[in-house]
């Protein structure tokens, strides 16, 4: 036998579904694949990467389908370890030779078992060149590769089991597709075509079973009517003239079973070496819902298995002991007790205001003060134009003298009537005049009381129109300054009036003053996306600091007593708890 290590590739018949399948594995190094077609001479079929320096000839001539999967040492530079794997379906053998990166032995498995798992498909795709390359119907796109593809996506094995109905009618033109679910070798009959579900004993069941049992003992195709006209009393219960049982192992255990019908008795069969691809097809893709949709006993027992081997087992040392150094720190922090001191925006805030406003509508002649000054009781604050008031004023005047010229002729003339409406025209023009009066005396605004102006924008509206009510000056006691807090629902119930705290402001941060909460009122805003409760804290403001209403900063409430753990998860913790009651 030739040198195949070193002779030139032909032909690459499985080089697609190796790059496929092989690729993307981690620590593969390289692959050489050996096949023989229908009895034929070993032939290269793929090769990537780093090849094994290994006699191919011996290797190849003690070709045994049996042994499966063989792990030895290598001593290449590139390469560490040699994984053989040795496996043959109804027309063609395989030999794969796959080189190994250098790596642990003990990762070793986890590599090998995602290589055992692609070679299924390696031999697959084998089967299906050699069933195209001899003209097979056994092994069409429908049939074949798009049954494998579609098995991962069958959710349990009863969509798995329409699937086979649907490919296997089509690609053998049988009549009637009865499915078989197989547990310790008893088949029980689960699907059928058309989508019927089968709940009921009757003679055609039985009958689809009972060939099933017989495949089963055969461990392959069993045909009927068989020689000597075996199996007829199963083709009669089903109301059949031919009938293939096929059984579906997912490794050495029967999972599953298959039987297609025909009504004539002369029907066109696939051949025997067809229904054995048939069954291996149906196993593989067994094998890969089994392993998409596992169960959740099986999840559960792999995910406990698991878990004990990393707990318990040899391997990563130093991972399980910085487990047990962070568990140990979790107790400690659960158990060591400190305080909370949350944070908050805060901002000065004058409490005592009063308001200076338009008192009519008018325009504003003179604005006597600005932001930030201090006044005094008495002093103006801002004037009213009352020009056209004073002229209104001098017109009422000298109507009162033409009344009252009026009111002496008319009393010289002894003229009763006219004297009773001069004297009404008279009061009201003295009403007039007094309302005109107070309304000038109006027009100068003066502040009541000593304090400064924080708000308000009397000096900008200075010549514009304003209205009755319009706030122009706003006025705060210099010694009512006080902390404005803004504490997020989240700490609302855990402080309580006479917590202390800490601000400092953004205006002299090296100052810390000290501050007290006197209340928590029911008032809220938006906080940086959270609802904030406006709060209030007393302080002895620093005399020697210019403190301003507006200033804003940062408050350090003390929160009460906790633990190290419930401080640093507390936002966790609460956030588990919400969703436990909204789901509970």
């Amino acid at each position: 036998m030739p040198d195949l290590s070193t002779a030139e590739m032909t032909t690459a018949p499985l080089q697609d579904v190796m790059d496929a399948r092989f690729a993307g594995l981690q620590g593969l190094a390289g692959w050489q694949v050996f096949w023989c077609p229908d009895e034929a001479d070993w032939a290269e079929a793929a090769r990537q990467g780093v090849l094994a320096d290994v006699g191919l000839g011996a290797m190849l001539a003690d070709f045994d389908p049996q042994a499966g999967g063989q792990v030895t040492a290598l001593a290449q530079p590139d390469a560490a370890w040699l994984a053989t794997y040795q496996t043959a379906g109804p027309r063609v053998a395989l030999y794969l030779l796959l080189t190994l990166q250098d790596m642990p032995a003990a990762a070793l498995p986890v590599l090998l078992d995602r290589i055992a798992a692609a070679v299924g498909w390696v031999l697959v795709a084998a089967e299906t060149t050699v069933a195209a390359q001899h003209g097979a119907e056994t092994l069409s796109q429908d049939m074949g590769a798009a049954l494998l593809l579609a098995a991962a996506r069958a959710r349990d094995r009863d969509q798995l089991a329409d699937q086979w109905i649907a490919r296997l009618e089509q690609a053998t033109g049988a009549e009637a597709v009865c499915v078989c679910r197989v547990r310790a070798d008893v088949p029980r009959l689960v699907r059928l075509s058309g989508g019927g579900l089968i709940s009921q004993p009757s003679d055609a069941r039985s009958g689809v079973e009972a060939l099933i049992t017989a495949a089963i003992s055969q461990r392959g195709p069993v045909i009927a009517p068989g020689p000597d006209g075996a199996h007829a009393a199963a083709l009669s219960d089903m109301q059949a003239g031919r009938a293939v049982a096929i059984p579906v192992y997912d490794g050495d255990v029967c999972g599953a079973g298959v039987v297609l019908l025909w009504r004539a008795p002369d029907a066109q069969i696939p051949s025997a070496a067809a229904l054995d691809l048939y069954g291996a097809v149906l196993g593989e893709t067994l094998v890969i819902q089994n392993r998409a949709h596992p169960s959740v006993l099986r999840r559960l027992g792999n995910w406990g298995g698991n878990l004990l081997r990393a707990l318990f087992g040899p391997r990563r040392a130093k991972t399980k002991l910085a487990l047990v150094a962070l568990v140990a720190a979790v107790i400690a922090a659960a158990l060591v007790p400190t305080r909370f001191n949350p944070g908050f925006a805060a901002r000065i805030e004058a409490r005592d205001r009063a308001i200076a406003a338009a008192p009519f509508d008018g325009f504003v002649q003179v604005s006597a003060v600005q932001l930030g000054d201090l006044v005094q009781p008495g002093q103006i604050l801002f004037e009213m134009d009352v020009t056209e008031l004073r002229l209104d004023l001098e017109e009422q005047r000298a109507e009162a003298l033409r009344l009252t010229s009026e009111l002496n002729v008319a009393r010289a003339g002894r003229d009763t009537a006219a004297v009773r409406r001069l004297l009404a025209e008279q009061d009201q023009v003295r009403i007039r005049t007094d309302l005109l009066a107070a309304r000038i005396a109006q027009g100068v605004v003066r502040a009541a009381a000593a304090g400064v102006v924080v708000a308000g924008d009397a000096w900008r509206r200075q010549g514009a129109r304003v209205r009755l009510g319009d706030p122009l000056v706003e006025l705060a006691r210099p010694d009512g300054l006080a902390v404005l807090g803004f504490v997020t629902e989240d700490w609302v119930a855990d402080l309580a009036p006479g917590a202390s705290a800490e601000l400092t402001l953004t205006a002299f941060p090296d100052r810390v003053i000290p501050a007290r909460l006197d209340q928590i009122t029911p008032a809220s805003r938006d906080e940086d996306g959270q609802v904030a409760f406006l709060t209030w804290f007393q302080s002895d403001l620093p005399a020697d600091l210019a403190i301003t209403d507006g200033m804003r900063g940062r408050l350090k409430v003390e929160g009460p007593p906790t633990t190290y753990l419930n401080r640093y998860g507390r936002d966790l913790f609460r956030w588990v708890r919400r969703q436990i009651w909204v789901w509970g």
